[in-house]
């Protein structure tokens, strides 16, 4: 019995193992539709190329934000 138990844990293991996507959290929308979205609400411009050649998410007049999805 002991076995059986141990070769279970062991299968559910090699799973979260190799499907970690399954346990990641659903997203409604693509990240770039929350870009748009708020930077269009805030008054910016989506995609500025800086001088420098950074690129930045969303640019107002007063600051340059990058987005990207949390972890839980």
């Amino acid at each position: 019995m002991r076995i059986g138990v141990i070769v279970k844990a062991a299968i559910i293991l090699i799973v979260i193992f190799l499907c970690p996507s399954l346990l990641l959290a659903k997203r409604e929308h693509p990240e770039k539709w929350y870009q748009e979205r708020w930077c269009r609400e805030q008054g910016g411009q989506i995609e500025v190329i800086l001088p420098d050649k950074i690129r930045c998410d969303c640019m107002t007049e007063t600051h340059a934000i990058e987005f990207d999805f949390g972890g839980t």
